[in-house]
């Protein structure tokens, strides 16, 4: 299984000095096997194999903590580029320091303060705009004296 917890480059050992939390074996397992229903199978490849065999072209993160999930998501090409934000500024830095050259942008601001600023809020936005205008067009084609 690859994982954080398995000495990848990717990830961040400490959280406040110590170990971060999703770093330790019994958490790596669980999260496996809540998610895929085995150990032996890490919940990105999973998520890869059942959801997203196609890549997708923008992701986003709300509360990314130390980044590992970002970057398993633009490394396993699930998507080719992500917005990621936390309020916490220890995260941030070390999500920064850990990203290189992929195309991840790691903000420090909470939901509230990014949510009309970030693409791929906007973009969902448009789409729930876009769905909803095609769902009042729909109905009125089929019922339209209601």
């Amino acid at each position: 299984m690859t994982s954080p917890a398995e000495g990848s480059d990717s990830r961040v050992d400490y959280y406040d000095g110590t170990t971060f939390w999703n770093n330790l074996d019994a958490v790596v397992r669980t999260m496996a096997e809540r998610v895929s229903g085995s150990e032996s199978e890490w919940w990105t490849a999973y998520f890869q194999r059942t959801h997203c065999p196609t890549p997708r072209r923008h992701g986003l993160v709300i509360g990314c903590g130390n980044g590992w999930v970002e970057r398993d998501l633009v490394d396993l090409g699930i998507v080719s580029r992500v917005d990621a934000f936390d309020i916490d500024p220890v995260n941030i830095e070390a999500a920064r320091a850990e990203c290189g050259e992929r195309n991840i942008t790691y903000s420090l601001s909470s939901f509230e303060e990014r949510a009309t600023t970030v693409p791929a809020v906007k973009a969902a936005q448009a789409d729930a705009r876009a769905a909803s205008e095609m769902t009042a067009l729909t109905r009125a084609a089929l019922y339209p004296s209601v």
